[in-house]
């Protein structure tokens, strides 16, 4: 006879034991969508006293799509969409330890049914990896580890919109409808 915490042999999980938790250290960044990008720019800026670290311009340049900012030596904090409708949220984001923490989020997801939107994966933007997903509310999350360290002597990183697909999924180079439309 099997013991009663023998490994499970029809239609086995990956999981022995029901695993506990993302392990996420702390809130990283949240996604922001609104009008008025240069001036909410400028007010995270002079207001605030954070630096500008990746942009995403339209094609003539003229417009920013999105900025990413950092209050400290994090590739951002906040990222601003240009959106047309005020008070929105594209995502909120939690930090996890490495790679392998984003693969084992996703194992705690498939284990809990939680659907996930997009990844696990990597951003060209930000250079972080990821994993999207929403929770019972309908609110995007994300787990996030990894990216750069920013200092103020680095040069501002710009993104054109022909490669916003590269920018946002870096493995596939494309966006989806769902990933932009989506928000709350």
């Amino acid at each position: 006879e099997l013991s009663k915490q023998h490994p499970m042999i029809l239609n086995p999980k990956i999981w022995d034991e029901e695993p506990r938790g993302m392990a996420a250290t702390l809130f990283d960044h949240a996604l922001l969508a609104g009008p008025n990008q240069g001036e909410c720019v400028n007010w995270f800026v002079d207001v605030l006293g954070m630096a500008v670290t990746e942009v995403l311009y339209t094609e003539d340049k003229k417009e920013y799509i999105c900025t990413w900012i950092s209050g400290n030596t994090r590739g951002h904090d906040v990222a601003l969409l240009n959106y047309p409708e005020p008070g929105k949220l594209h995502h909120a984001s939690f930090k996890l330890g490495c790679w392998n923490d984003i693969g084992r989020a996703a194992d705690i997801m498939a284990r809990y049914d939680i659907k996930i939107d997009a990844g696990p994966m990597r951003h060209g933007i930000t250079r972080g990896q990821t994993v999207y997903f929403f929770d019972p509310s309908g609110n995007r999350l994300e787990t996030y580890a990894g990216g750069y360290e920013y200092f103020p002597d680095v040069p501002l990183r710009e993104w054109t919109a022909d490669k916003a697909g590269e920018g946002i999924f870096y493995y596939t180079k494309e966006l989806n409808e769902r990933f932009l439309s989506v928000l709350t």
